[in-house]
């Protein structure tokens, strides 16, 4: 069984540990876009059986949260939202020391960093960020400034195109996971794709480079995008990554080989 699930990852357990639970009532291997900490909840995406290999195309995709900080001390609202506004564009941050990732500095961008509503000293905020994001850690950065701060809640409210609205209680999926199996062509209607001819599905199943005339109709990518290489029918078989020229790919996953007499006319 292979397609998505976007589930509402409940607290306690880990990105992980979900997933291994979505494995198991599929029989299938299963795997998540973005990790979220046991004490955070809300949108985690997991791919299921050949779909794995589509992770990446959402791997770098921005996410947005809604979470409350509580305030070491009192600071008044205007003041707040300026030293949260000083902490939106490109920022600096050092990943915390219980993450999974080397402790150096590393830039990412935050689009949207705004006050929702503030009582006493816990203020309610929504940050729209790129891909690998520490928001805990964008809370403390900035609540050094004014006489410190630290996260106490935090949910996803979108990873990638897909929001709250999209996502499913994990005790609802445990109950009925096929009613919320949705197939990988979702993923067209979010993300870059090329059409190929049929005559160099084979080729290209079998991890051949994708050849500018073995394209029959492609969206306009950018040089190292990656993009959803379709079959002349237009069923997701792969992913790929935008080279340019008479080279027009390099296939970086296949989720379905196609055989030579398939390829006949």
């Amino acid at each position: 069984m292979d397609g998505i699930i976007i589930v509402d990852k409940p607290k306690g357990p880990t990105s992980r540990s979900v997933a291994q639970i979505i494995g198991v009532l599929f029989k299938s291997k299963a795997g998540h876009v973005g990790t979220l900490d046991p004490k955070v909840t809300g949108v985690l995406p997991i791919f299921i059986g050949k779909a794995t290999k589509l992770v990446d195309i959402m791997s770098e995709s921005d996410k947005e949260y809604v979470g409350k900080m509580f305030l070491h001390k009192d600071v008044d609202e205007k003041a707040l939202r300026i030293h949260m506004s000083a902490y939106t564009g490109t920022i600096t941050q050092v990943p915390p020391v219980r993450s999974a990732v080397k402790r150096a500095p590393r830039k990412r961008k935050i689009y949207e960093f705004e006050l929702l509503s503030k009582s006493r000293r816990v203020a309610e905020f929504r940050v729209r960020c790129e891909a690998g994001t520490y928001v805990r850690k964008l809370i403390h950065d900035m609540g050094q400034e004014i006489g410190g701060a630290h996260m106490v809640e935090l949910r996803r409210t979108a990873a990638g195109p897909f929001t709250l609205k999209d996502a499913i209680p994990l005790k609802k999926v445990e109950n009925d996971p096929l009613k919320y199996l949705r197939q990988v062509e979702v993923l067209k209607k979010f993300y870059k794709f090329a059409k190929l001819k049929k005559s160099s599905e084979y080729s290209v199943s079998h991890g051949s480079p994708i050849f500018e005339n073995g394209v029959a109709e492609s969206d306009e990518i950018l040089k190292g995008e990656k993009f959803l290489i379709l079959d002349h029918d237009g069923f997701v078989i792969g992913l790929g990554e935008y080279v340019g020229g008479k080279m027009f790919a390099k296939v970086k996953s296949i989720l379905y080989t196609v055989s030579k007499s398939e390829t006949k006319a």
